[in-house]
């Protein structure tokens, strides 16, 4: 049988133990992740391999050559692009034939029965199935979804712990019939995950999952390494390993029979500890993997990772989470903070105190985005210009721009620049004055990537945009936080430019907003003074301070949404607001809008009774996408206010209230409910309704009502059901509310 091994993994998010050396060969148990790849293959009968290469190919080749030390016959494709998960097994199409194939990461810890599932495809019929394996923390993985006869139904790609709809993550483990090999696109990079895979369910293709006992966990960073060898120690991973030395330890441990531990050496639990490492006595060591390392008298090392040919002087201490590349040397005495990172062949002298200000009593504190896209922290503690330096430099995009509210938040967006044109990017510094102003100038100065630093006292909030003005993809996320922890490196590019500062940011945003105006001469507002009177008097309307019978705008300190009260003193939210900006568009002729997914329903009741049709950001793809890069006045305060009230006017509509009078009934329904249980499990078995929606948590649908269930954290679900009668969205609300507190029993029965 054969296999195609993706092996050219880059490991950012592992660095510094793949600063010099491709993810896969990263070593676990004295051999390679990728060697113990290849001996699984072999015992579940595929001799028959191709490795696609790409990071430092060379190693991978000069280490396995032509397979036959292992039993296997080995063909290599080296990509000089990266060309995604699907593309690199497309390269290999001349390799596979015209047989079904086993598609395999060589960076991942695996003990699954793989001849087991490729005889289950092959009586399954499938064009495609999928190895997947249940976690109740799904977040940073690519999610299934499948029905109970496990056919797949589709895909949520990284969604981030507030948008998990399912507990099935793919393991990119998959079996393909060699016919979809030929239906990969060319010449561009391609996911399976992102679009292969849900472009065929579009076709209609058969995909199916296979679940079954085994193990997996993607080595993908230094804390899921230390992870993966707890489970060997554990007996959760049955890796054949080498019988270890019987030496006095605290078990579990595992000491290669090429290590020289001298008498007196303390082994705490889970010490991991290589061939080719010397451990002297007096050395204290607990939850520490060790590879081929030599460490002096007198060492204390707790939960750390400590690779090949680093040198630890006499009573070094190490403490919890350090992580020290091949060739480091630390001098006698020198003491780390936790959770540090040095990288390969530094030199530390005697009597050093290495330390970043990274922590927080006493705990590191890495950074992860929250929804919406964007980062907060502490300043001078989470966020430093020397994190937000490496973070610039990491980044992938190709133009970057970087506004800031002053002050210390100012000096980050100046370093996260500095960083990026280090790296070679065209960076640009903004006069922007709001998160709202930045995001709609991405595609004014045809910027990738686009950061607002907002500081609000001790603290600062990065949000980061891309060349629409959305908030970035968790992808994009993830190449951030990794680069931000100093896990993603960039090497000073040759070709560096100067930072363009881009001044009167403000005007050009004013201009932008009056563009699509057809002037408000008759109109009045209360409004406060900012960048939203500036506008609106700049397209004829006047502003006063307050007053009755006018409509009063109250923007969000950000500028993207605002709240009005009409006439008679109602308030209405963003929400609706925008609901109304869908029945002014169709009552001007419009045949279709675009909306941010969790746009209320109802939008699309206005727009059927005009016969036109609502796109859903994210749910549509590209075609919402297109339109949205089209429409500002969706997500910010100022475009919509001009928009909506220049459409008023043409409709000649010269009170509010009376439009908002005219729309259709709208009620919401609202309740959280406390899990005892796992809350994926609910959410998978909620998700296989006919006709779930997946993007953004589980809309369900029952006549003409609606429900969004979404995770709150700490076990919590919220359920908001919509409907045009009250006892609908009540009633839709009780029976899903009832619904899952038998699916969360039933789980934990």
């Amino acid at each position: 049988m054969k296999a195609i091994i993706l092996a050219g993994g880059e490991g950012t998010r592992l660095r510094p133990l793949s600063c010099n050396k491709p993810k896969p060969m990263i070593r676990l148990f004295d051999r390679p992740l990728l060697e113990h790849i290849v001996l699984l293959l072999k015992r579940c009968g595929f001799t028959e391999l191709c490795m696609t290469l790409h990071y430092l190919p060379n190693v991978i080749k000069d280490y396995f050559g032509d397979g036959r030390d292992w039993g296997v016959r080995i063909e290599y494709r080296t990509e000089t692009q990266p060309a995604g998960t699907a593309g690199s097994v497309r390269a290999c199409k001349d390799f596979v034939g015209n047989e079904d194939i086993l598609v395999i990461s060589g960076d991942a810890a695996c003990s699954y029965d793989l001849r087991a599932m490729m005889e289950q495809h092959r009586l399954s019929g499938a064009d495609a199935t999928i190895l997947v394996r249940k976690s109740d923390e799904p977040s940073e993985f690519g999610l299934v979804l499948a029905d109970e006869d496990g056919f797949i139904g589709g895909f949520v790609e990284k969604p981030g712990p507030e948008r998990v709809v399912s507990d099935l993550i793919n393991t990119g483990i998959y079996v393909l019939s060699p016919d979809l090999l030929a239906v990969i696109p060319e010449g561009r990079s391609v996911d399976f995950g992102v679009e292969f895979f849900p472009k065929m369910l579009r076709s209609r293709r058969r995909l199916r999952v296979w679940q079954a006992e085994g193990y997996w966990n993607d080595v993908g960073s230094c804390e899921a390494y230390r992870a993966t060898c707890r489970d060997v120690l554990d007996g959760l991973f049955p890796l054949p390993v080498s019988e270890g030395q019987a030496l006095p330890c605290h078990a579990p441990c595992w000491i290669s029979p090429e290590a020289r531990i001298e008498p007196g050496a303390e082994l705490g639990p889970y010490t991991v500890i290589g061939s080719g490492s010397t451990v002297h006595g007096g050395c204290r060591l607990s939850g520490c993997v060790l590879d081929g390392a030599y460490l002096q008298a007198g060492c204390v090392a707790e939960d750390s990772i400590i690779s090949r040919g680093v040198k630890l002087g006499r009573e070094v201490h190490l403490p919890s989470g350090c992580v020290l590349a091949e060739g480091v040397t630390v001098g006698d005495g020198s003491q780390l903070r936790e959770n540090l990172r040095i990288w390969p062949g530094l030199v530390l002298p005697s009597g050093s105190l290495l330390t970043e200000d990274l922590h927080s009593s006493g705990e590191a504190k890495p950074l992860r985005f929250r929804a919406g896209a964007s980062l907060c922290g502490e300043n001078r503690v989470e966020l430093t210009p020397e994190r937000l330096l490496r973070m610039g430099q990491g980044c992938v995009a190709l133009r970057v721009g970087a506004a800031a509210s002053g002050g210390y938040a100012g000096l980050l967006a100046e370093s996260f620049l500095v960083g990026a044109a280090s790296a070679g990017k065209r960076t640009f510094f903004m006069d922007a004055p709001s998160p709202a102003v930045s995001a709609a100038l991405s595609g004014v100065y045809d910027l990738d990537l686009n950061l607002y630093f907002r500081q609000d006292g001790s603290h600062t909030t990065v949000c980061v945009f891309d060349k629409d003005g959305l908030p970035v993809s968790r992808r994009v996320q993830r190449q951030l936080e990794g680069a931000l922890s100093g896990a993603a490196y960039a090497t000073p590019a040759e070709n560096c430019y100067a930072c363009s500062l881009l001044t009167g940011t403000d005007e050009a945003y004013l201009a932008a907003a009056l563009r699509i105006s057809d002037g408000l001469d008759s109109r009045m507002f209360a409004c406060p003074e900012g960048l939203l009177s500036r506008g609106l008097k700049q397209a004829g309307a006047e502003i006063l301070p307050s007053g009755e019978c006018i409509p009063a705008l109250i923007p969000s300190e950000d500028g993207f949404t605002l709240e009005i009260a009409d006439e008679r003193g109602r308030v209405w939210p963003w929400d609706m607001l925008l609901c109304a900006w869908t029945a002014a568009e169709m009552q001007s002729g419009a045949q279709a809008v675009v909306l941010p997914y969790d746009a209320p329903r109802l939008a699309e009741q206005i727009a059927a009774e005009h016969s036109g049709t609502v796109y859903r950001l994210e749910r549509d793809g590209e075609d919402a996408r297109r339109l949205w890069r089209q429409a500002p006045w969706c997500r910010d305060a100022l475009f919509l206010s001009v928009r909506l009230f220049s459409l008023l006017s043409r409709l000649d509509q010269p009170c509010f209230a009376d439009f908002m009078d005219e729309l259709p009934a709208y009620h919401r329904s609202e309740q959280v409910i406390q899990l005892a249980g796992a809350d994926t499990a609910v959410l998978r078995s909620l998700s296989r309704d006919k006709g779930a929606e997946t993007v953004n948590g589980i809309r369900l649908f029952k006549g003409e009502a609606s429900a969004t269930i979404r995770r709150m954290g700490g076990g919590a679900l919220r359920i908001l059901a919509e409907s045009s009668k009250m006892e609908a969205a009540a009633e839709f609300c009780d029976s899903l509310q009832r619904r899952i507190r038998s699916l969360d029993s039933g789980n934990n029965s």
